[in-house]
Protein backbone atom coordinates (compact mmCIF):
# COMPACT_ATOMS: atom_id res chain seq x y z
CA UNK A 1 0.00 0.00 0.00
CA UNK A 2 0.79 3.51 -1.10
CA UNK A 3 2.74 5.60 2.12
CA UNK A 4 0.40 8.90 2.17
CA UNK A 5 3.28 10.91 2.14
CA UNK A 6 4.51 9.80 -1.07
CA UNK A 7 0.65 9.97 -2.82
CA UNK A 8 1.02 13.35 -1.82
CA UNK A 9 4.60 13.81 -3.69
CA UNK A 10 3.57 12.04 -6.39
CA UNK A 11 0.31 14.16 -6.91
CA UNK A 12 -1.68 11.48 -6.42
CA UNK A 13 -5.56 10.98 -4.49
CA UNK A 14 -4.98 10.31 -0.98
CA UNK A 15 -8.76 8.76 0.94
CA UNK A 16 -9.33 8.52 4.08
CA UNK A 17 -12.59 6.79 5.76
CA UNK A 18 -14.23 7.15 8.69
CA UNK A 19 -17.22 5.63 10.42
CA UNK A 20 -17.05 8.53 13.15
CA UNK A 21 -14.92 11.90 13.94
CA UNK A 22 -12.66 10.24 16.64
CA UNK A 23 -9.77 11.25 18.34
CA UNK A 24 -7.44 9.02 15.80
CA UNK A 25 -9.79 10.42 12.70
CA UNK A 26 -8.99 13.93 13.46
CA UNK A 27 -5.07 12.79 14.20
CA UNK A 28 -5.17 11.54 10.98
CA UNK A 29 -6.64 14.54 8.70
CA UNK A 30 -4.38 16.72 10.13
CA UNK A 31 -1.39 14.80 8.98
CA UNK A 32 -2.49 14.63 5.59
CA UNK A 33 -3.83 17.93 5.10
CA UNK A 34 -0.52 19.42 6.87
CA UNK A 35 1.38 16.78 4.06
CA UNK A 36 -0.49 18.34 1.54
CA UNK A 37 0.09 22.62 2.65
CA UNK A 38 3.62 21.19 3.10
CA UNK A 39 3.82 19.91 -0.04
CA UNK A 40 3.34 23.98 -1.53
CA UNK A 41 4.21 26.30 1.49
CA UNK A 42 1.29 26.53 2.46
CA UNK A 43 1.49 25.09 6.18
CA UNK A 44 0.58 28.72 7.74
CA UNK A 45 -3.62 27.66 6.17
CA UNK A 46 -3.41 24.51 8.40
CA UNK A 47 -5.21 25.18 11.13
CA UNK A 48 -8.37 27.06 9.02
CA UNK A 49 -8.57 24.39 6.52
CA UNK A 50 -8.83 21.93 9.14
CA UNK A 51 -11.60 23.39 10.91
CA UNK A 52 -13.35 23.71 7.40
CA UNK A 53 -12.55 19.91 6.95
CA UNK A 54 -13.15 18.81 10.07
CA UNK A 55 -16.70 20.34 10.27
CA UNK A 56 -17.67 18.72 6.34
CA UNK A 57 -16.57 15.36 7.88
CA UNK A 58 -19.10 16.02 11.28
CA UNK A 59 -21.78 16.80 9.03
CA UNK A 60 -21.15 14.02 7.04
CA UNK A 61 -21.22 11.05 9.51
CA UNK A 62 -24.00 12.63 10.87
CA UNK A 63 -25.70 12.21 8.10
CA UNK A 64 -24.99 8.65 8.10
CA UNK A 65 -26.00 8.08 11.47
CA UNK A 66 -29.35 9.92 10.56
CA UNK A 67 -30.10 7.18 7.87
CA UNK A 68 -29.29 4.78 9.80
CA UNK A 69 -31.50 6.21 12.84
CA UNK A 70 -34.25 7.21 10.54
CA UNK A 71 -34.59 4.19 8.29
CA UNK A 72 -37.95 2.53 9.10
CA UNK A 73 -39.45 5.91 10.23
CA UNK A 74 -43.03 7.16 8.44
CA UNK A 75 -46.18 9.21 8.95
CA UNK A 76 -49.77 8.62 7.81
CA UNK A 77 -50.55 12.27 7.11
CA UNK A 78 -49.03 15.74 6.84
CA UNK A 79 -49.70 17.36 10.14
CA UNK A 80 -48.46 14.23 11.80
CA UNK A 81 -45.60 14.24 9.77
CA UNK A 82 -44.91 17.51 10.95
CA UNK A 83 -44.93 16.95 14.97
CA UNK A 84 -43.15 12.92 15.03
CA UNK A 85 -40.40 13.96 13.03
CA UNK A 86 -39.28 16.85 14.69
CA UNK A 87 -40.02 14.75 18.16
CA UNK A 88 -38.07 11.91 16.65
CA UNK A 89 -35.18 14.73 15.23
CA UNK A 90 -34.73 15.62 19.18
CA UNK A 91 -34.57 11.73 20.30
CA UNK A 92 -31.50 11.52 17.68
CA UNK A 93 -29.97 14.49 18.71
CA UNK A 94 -30.25 12.97 22.06
CA UNK A 95 -28.85 9.42 20.78
CA UNK A 96 -26.09 11.24 19.48
CA UNK A 97 -25.01 12.68 22.82
CA UNK A 98 -25.37 9.54 24.56
CA UNK A 99 -21.86 7.75 24.75
CA UNK A 100 -20.74 10.05 22.45
CA UNK A 101 -22.88 8.45 19.48
CA UNK A 102 -20.87 4.81 19.83
CA UNK A 103 -23.91 2.73 19.07
CA UNK A 104 -24.70 4.81 15.98
CA UNK A 105 -21.18 4.82 14.67
CA UNK A 106 -21.01 0.33 15.77
CA UNK A 107 -24.12 0.41 13.37
CA UNK A 108 -22.32 2.87 10.66
CA UNK A 109 -19.32 0.22 10.52
CA UNK A 110 -21.72 -2.91 10.30
CA UNK A 111 -23.42 -1.40 7.57
CA UNK A 112 -20.48 -0.16 5.73
CA UNK A 113 -21.81 3.42 6.07
CA UNK A 114 -18.81 5.77 5.56
CA UNK A 115 -18.02 9.02 5.00
CA UNK A 116 -14.98 9.67 2.67
CA UNK A 117 -12.26 12.43 2.55
CA UNK A 118 -10.36 12.47 -0.74
CA UNK A 119 -7.29 14.83 -1.27
CA UNK A 120 -6.29 15.60 -4.76
CA UNK A 121 -2.99 18.59 -6.14
CA UNK A 122 -5.09 19.75 -9.70
CA UNK A 123 -2.67 22.43 -11.37
CA UNK A 124 -1.95 24.95 -8.28
CA UNK A 125 -5.55 24.13 -6.42
CA UNK A 126 -6.21 21.49 -3.23
CA UNK A 127 -9.41 19.95 -3.87
CA UNK A 128 -11.24 18.49 -0.96
CA UNK A 129 -14.11 15.97 -1.67
CA UNK A 130 -16.07 14.93 1.89
CA UNK A 131 -18.27 12.39 0.48
CA UNK A 132 -21.28 10.14 2.33
CA UNK A 133 -23.51 7.46 0.50
CA UNK A 134 -26.93 8.90 0.87
CA UNK A 135 -28.68 12.12 -0.77
CA UNK A 136 -30.01 15.02 0.87
CA UNK A 137 -33.50 15.67 0.97
CA UNK A 138 -35.39 18.73 -0.78
CA UNK A 139 -35.55 20.20 2.49
CA UNK A 140 -31.93 19.86 3.35
CA UNK A 141 -30.71 21.25 -0.14
CA UNK A 142 -33.15 24.34 0.09
CA UNK A 143 -31.44 24.67 4.11
CA UNK A 144 -28.20 24.55 2.84
CA UNK A 145 -28.65 26.81 0.29
CA UNK A 146 -30.68 28.87 2.45
CA UNK A 147 -27.36 29.06 4.80
CA UNK A 148 -24.68 29.43 1.77
CA UNK A 149 -26.71 32.38 0.58
CA UNK A 150 -26.83 34.56 3.54
CA UNK A 151 -23.22 33.68 4.21
CA UNK A 152 -22.37 35.10 0.46
CA UNK A 153 -23.82 38.14 2.34
CA UNK A 154 -21.86 38.41 5.14
CA UNK A 155 -18.38 39.88 5.76
CA UNK A 156 -17.72 38.17 9.63
CA UNK A 157 -19.30 35.94 11.55
CA UNK A 158 -20.68 38.58 13.86
CA UNK A 159 -22.67 39.64 11.13
CA UNK A 160 -24.07 35.71 11.38
CA UNK A 161 -24.82 36.14 15.10
CA UNK A 162 -26.38 39.66 14.47
CA UNK A 163 -28.99 38.99 11.79
CA UNK A 164 -29.14 34.66 12.52
CA UNK A 165 -32.79 33.56 11.82
CA UNK A 166 -32.46 29.89 12.33
CA UNK A 167 -35.96 28.04 12.69
CA UNK A 168 -35.52 26.33 15.78
CA UNK A 169 -36.87 22.77 14.28
CA UNK A 170 -34.09 23.40 11.63
CA UNK A 171 -31.85 20.45 11.04
CA UNK A 172 -28.91 21.76 8.96
CA UNK A 173 -25.25 22.11 9.68
CA UNK A 174 -26.19 25.92 9.66
CA UNK A 175 -23.12 27.74 11.55
CA UNK A 176 -20.52 25.46 10.40
CA UNK A 177 -21.53 26.30 6.38
CA UNK A 178 -21.18 29.88 7.89
CA UNK A 179 -17.82 29.24 9.49
CA UNK A 180 -16.19 27.62 6.29
CA UNK A 181 -17.55 30.25 4.47
CA UNK A 182 -15.95 33.14 6.29
CA UNK A 183 -12.64 30.93 6.07
CA UNK A 184 -12.89 30.77 2.08
CA UNK A 185 -13.53 34.27 1.93
CA UNK A 186 -10.44 34.84 4.33
CA UNK A 187 -8.44 33.01 1.76
CA UNK A 188 -9.70 35.51 -0.91
CA UNK A 189 -12.23 32.12 -2.28
CA UNK A 190 -15.47 32.60 -4.25
CA UNK A 191 -18.38 30.74 -4.42
CA UNK A 192 -16.84 28.76 -7.20
CA UNK A 193 -14.60 26.96 -4.21
CA UNK A 194 -17.16 25.81 -1.91
CA UNK A 195 -20.07 23.06 -3.51
CA UNK A 196 -22.25 21.29 -1.91
CA UNK A 197 -24.89 19.15 -4.19
CA UNK A 198 -26.03 15.57 -4.20
CA UNK A 199 -25.70 13.13 -7.15
CA UNK A 200 -25.97 9.47 -7.73
CA UNK A 201 -27.12 8.29 -3.95
CA UNK A 202 -24.46 9.79 -2.96
CA UNK A 203 -23.71 13.94 -1.00
CA UNK A 204 -20.54 15.49 -2.26
CA UNK A 205 -18.95 18.68 -0.07
CA UNK A 206 -16.05 20.22 -2.08
CA UNK A 207 -13.32 22.65 -1.15
CA UNK A 208 -10.85 24.31 -3.69
CA UNK A 209 -8.15 26.34 -2.33
CA UNK A 210 -5.47 27.75 -4.66
CA UNK A 211 -1.89 27.01 -3.06
CA UNK A 212 -0.50 30.07 -4.34
CA UNK A 213 1.45 33.27 -2.96
CA UNK A 214 -1.54 35.44 -3.90
CA UNK A 215 -3.73 33.34 -1.43
CA UNK A 216 -0.92 33.36 1.57
CA UNK A 217 -0.76 37.25 0.90
CA UNK A 218 -5.05 37.69 1.53
CA UNK A 219 -4.63 35.10 4.31
CA UNK A 220 -1.83 37.18 6.37
CA UNK A 221 -3.84 40.32 5.70
CA UNK A 222 -6.59 39.06 6.82
CA UNK A 223 -5.52 37.52 10.12
CA UNK A 224 -3.40 40.60 10.83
Amino acid sequence: MIEFGEAIRSRKPVRLVAYSVSPKIELAVKRVLYSCLKETGCEVLHDSLYTAVKELLINAVKANYKNIYFENYSSKNKAEEIVSYNTALELFKLELERDEGTYLSNMARERNMNAEIVWRHIGENMRVDVINPVSMTELEIHNVQKKLDFARRCDDIREYFMNEEDDPNQEGAGLGLILIMMILKSLGGGDENFKIFSENGKTVATLIVPMTEQTLIHYRKHVE
